[in-house]
């Protein structure tokens, strides 16, 4: 019946795309990969040749490929393709997918793009293969509205890891992730100082790969250290185990992998009332959300934050359960498959 196609090499998009093997009981749906040999699922099969996301000589093979996927759809009585995530891999697979008959199922993550070299592909993307050319979307936020059939599923899908570190022996105000301008990195000479002055004892840890603006002022500072590149699982767990919260001081986002990840290892978050994280954060429970750009009000919540760590801590790990953990993102991803095989189009 269904086909889901995931065409990224990227670790985030791995796991999102892993999670849903469990969806698989009566043998109806079919796993496609760009890497299916990073999967000990032996059933899926390759979906391209293209390993990065940018145009290479290697979307050529693609046309052999797709030709044996649509056999394989054939054989399968494949009635609908679900696209995992955005790939350049993917417009040419849709137009041939579709003009076959295929009915094709888009996963939006960003739908307002994040500024960045991507931006402008992503927009067109967006407009004509997801908004024009997919008969059903799926969703993270309820901010995202189309004429087409639209389905919403909560951002996660990962196992917990609740570390049993208790907020005494946590020192780390955390942010963490690629280091993206859209991230508000501007905000953290402020954040530092603030710290400094009402929690001396804390540490703002900077960690991820990327420009780091005023990186030289925040090494100096003696509440701060900075892990400016390439951040290993171990190393991330390792963070989060040892942190009080995450902050997101972003300017923009739509959702955020930070926020789940931070919430699976049962760490509050601080962020700014942007995209959709006003609908991940429940204020005052799992965290905190403040006015965009109103700093004053974020370092307070980062002081209440810190200050409420246990109840903060404790309904992190409870919401976390309840709303974004695999088992519930299968449940809500179950009644996404429901509705298709009711369809009757």
């Amino acid at each position: 019946m269904l086909a889901i196609i995931s065409n990224s090499d990227n670790p985030d998009m791995r796991e999102y795309f892993s999670c849903k093997f469990d969806l698989n009981i009566n043998g109806d749906i079919h796993f496609y990969s760009s890497s299916p040999e990073s999967f000990k699922n032996e059933d899926i099969l390759t979906s391209t040749k293209v390993k990065k996301n940018k145009i290479s000589v290697n979307i050529f093979f693609d046309f052999s490929i797709i030709c044996q996927m649509l056999k394989d759809f054939r054989k399968k009585k494949i009635k609908y393709i679900l696209f995992d995530n955005v790939h350049v891999a993917n417009v040419f697979q849709i137009l041939i997918f579709k003009a076959f008959g295929y009915r094709i199922i888009s996963t939006i993550h960003d739908y307002v793009p994040h500024p960045g070299s991507k931006s402008i592909f992503i927009a067109i993307y967006n407009r004509v293969f997801i908004h024009f050319l997919s008969d059903w979307i799926i969703a993270f936020s309820k901010k995202f509205t189309s004429k087409k059939n639209v389905s919403y599923v909560c951002l996660g899908g990962i196992d917990h890891q609740f570390s049993p570190n208790d907020g005494h022996s946590r020192k780390y105000i955390f942010f963490n992730g690629r280091l993206e301008s859209y991230k508000g990195m501007e905000h953290l000479p402020k954040i530092q100082s603030f710290l400094a002055k009402h929690h001396p004892n804390k540490t703002l840890l900077v960690a991820g790969s990327g420009y780091l603006p005023n990186k030289e002022y925040l090494e100096s500072c003696i509440n701060v250290q900075v892990h400016n590149s390439f951040i290993s699982e171990t190393e991330l767990n390792n963070y989060f185990d040892n942190s009080l919260l995450t902050i997101l001081p972003y300017n923009h986002a739509t959702q955020s992998g930070v926020l789940i990840r931070s919430f699976s290892r049962g760490v509050p978050v601080v962020a700014f009332d942007v995209g959709s994280l006003g609908e991940y954060v429940c204020h005052g429970e799992n965290g905190f959300i403040s006015e965009q750009n109103n700093l004053v009000e974020f370092c307070n919540h980062i002081d209440r934050a810190i200050l409420s760590y246990d109840h903060l801590s404790y309904n992190t790990k409870k919401i976390f359960q309840q709303k974004f953990s695999k088992s519930a993102f299968i449940t809500q991803y179950q009644s996404f498959i429901n509705i298709l095989k009711r369809d009757k189009n």
